[in-house]
């Protein structure tokens, strides 16, 4: 019989970042899953994945119809160590979720890494994902590369929030019986 999991100790994130919160974050995780599937192959979620993550998706084809996640656990939490450059905060999720599309269903078991600044603070959560510049707030606009058009700064690596910068998938394949979009949307 396995052992339950241990608790995951998050106080050197709560230390650098009081206004870190579990709940958000899997909020924030749960919604830019969703997005980075719908959006693949555009560059609005330029900020928030990296050029390797958006690569990825990209390689899977056309993007889904809908999106079911199944469940979304943090299963790891590592924190930059004193004067290690750059100094950067990981936080590892496990994702079950059925990609509906035109014709399968897929079941996937993914894990995607996020990474930011350890000096990036967390921001109050919003109503609505709108998958602004992470450092300005206004509407992503791509000036050059990774470069926001309306405040002119680099949006590198996790610079100013949580970025996923590696996916791997422990299992995908299609499902043998399709959910009815009654079911898939929780109806």
């Amino acid at each position: 019989m396995a052992s339950p999991p241990r608790p995951l100790d998050l106080r050197p994130i709560l230390l650098r970042d009081g206004e870190f919160s579990r709940a958000v974050f899997e909020d924030f995780a749960f919604q830019l899953y969703s997005a980075a599937h719908r959006h693949r192959g555009d560059d609005t979620l330029t900020p928030y994945l990296s050029e390797t993550a958006a690569s990825q998706l990209t390689k899977r084809g056309a993007a889904p119809q809908q999106i079911v996640i199944g469940t979304l656990r943090i299963d790891n939490v590592a924190t930059a160590a004193p004067f290690v450059v750059p100094a950067v905060d990981k936080i590892r999720v496990r994702i079950e979720a059925t990609l509906l599309l035109a014709t399968t269903a897929v079941f996937a078991v993914e894990t995607w890494t996020f990474v930011r600044s350890a000096r990036a603070q967390s921001r109050p959560p919003t109503s609505t994902r709108t998958w602004p510049c992470p450092n300005c707030g206004a509407p992503w606009e791509r000036a050059a590369a990774r470069t926001c058009a309306h405040c002119g700064q680099n949006v590198e690596v996790g610079r100013f929030d949580w970025e996923r910068v590696v996916r791997s998938t422990r299992r995908s394949g299609a499902q043998p019986d399709r959910p009815s979009p009654s079911m898939a949307a929780g109806a």
